[in-house]
């Protein structure tokens, strides 16, 4: 009979619980939607050029009078591969495996088709601008993994860090005080910084040395880039803190604002996907700091290449600051 009560005093609970209702029953079913969308979304086309022969044309292929323009467009990612047909050479971007075996396979295809591999026994050259035939899976997905590590435990670490600050009673303890409400989050983002920054760190040299993702561009402006990503996580977990009671409630905000973040970061190829996915995309942090790191560590750019998304990327940390501001206004309305 006691187990009955303690049974229905459970249940009661539950029904009152709407978070918990909502993690329940609606959160599976909203990210096995999201997880269908993204893995149906396909590749995009495959965009492939031409460059010099003026006799060889093919239907949807770009016609370059140079290898420079077509090397600027492949840098704008506009351009997966081309073909120097009167040398037999083919240039693939690179970056990633599947659109590089494709563009490999339709080139070729197509130089079979019009004869002009089968008529001279010189031998198809291929060269990549970026990662390469040898480029491993995990090694053309590690800056994504790397920056959505660093987000999600600088996200958990600071959410329940700040929690514990009003479980507590110390944040109402000085928010009774005559601090100023800007001075008091600056004094949060410093504390808690530091550490957030050396996590951030520690993942960055662990992928880079010891799990040997490649790294073609700077290690300081990776630092920096990762340093930023952290402090969007930091942002975030300390304003989703405010909405939790306890650390429980904090991790229930993971399946429904995390979890789709490493499906639109670009771990998931989505560019054959409708224009919905790729507006979701845009309102995902993680989708631009995957294109910053991807952009370093697999193409070796430097800020002139990755300046908007990381401007992009500064905004969303201004607006959860900014979040984070009103929020303590109503703990504490003057």
């Amino acid at each position: 009979m006691r187990s009955f009560m303690i049974a229905k005093r459970v249940g009661i609970q539950l029904l009152r619980d709407k978070r918990t209702l909502l993690m329940m029953f609606v959160a599976p079913i909203l990210v096995l939607f999201l997880l269908y969308s993204v893995l149906n979304a396909g590749s995009g086309e495959i965009q492939i050029g031409i460059v010099g022969d003026e006799a060889f044309k093919v239907e949807g292929w770009e016609n370059y009078s140079s290898v420079a323009s077509a090397k600027a467009d492949m840098k704008k990612r506009e351009l997966d591969a081309f073909v120097i047909p009167e040398e037999f050479k083919i240039i693939i971007e690179g970056t990633e495996n599947t659109k590089r075996n494709a563009a490999y396979h339709i080139i070729t295809d197509q130089l079979e088709q019009e004869n002009l591999n089968s008529s001279s026994n010189t031998p198809v050259h291929t060269e990549y601008m970026y990662g390469g035939k040898h480029l491993s899976a995990f090694e053309e997905v590690g800056p994504a993994i790397m920056g959505f590590f660093i987000f999600l435990y600088v996200f958990i670490t600071s959410g329940v860090s700040f929690l514990r600050e009003r479980t507590f009673g110390t944040l109402e303890r000085s928010l009774a005080t005559s601090i100023r409400r800007s001075y008091m989050l600056i004094g949060y983002f410093l504390g808690y910084l530091p550490f957030v920054a050396c996590q951030a760190f520690i993942i960055e040299v662990f992928v880079i040395f010891v799990l040997d993702v490649p790294l073609e561009g700077s290690l300081l402006l990776l630092t920096f880039v990762t340093l930023v990503i952290a402090c969007v996580a930091l942002a975030l977990g300390l304003l989703l803190s405010v909405f939790a009671k306890n650390e429980f409630q904090l991790i229930q905000f993971i399946p429904i604002l995390l979890v789709p973040q490493i499906l639109f970061s670009g771990l998931f190829d989505i560019t054959g996907g409708g224009q919905w996915i790729n507006t979701i995309a845009n309102l995902m942090p993680l989708s631009f700091a995957t294109r910053i790191l991807n952009a370093i560590m697999l193409r070796g750019e430097d800020i002139n290449w990755i300046w908007s998304d990381l401007l992009i990327l500064c905004s969303f940390f201004l607006i959860f600051v900014m979040a984070n501001s009103i929020m303590l206004r109503k703990e504490r309305p003057f």
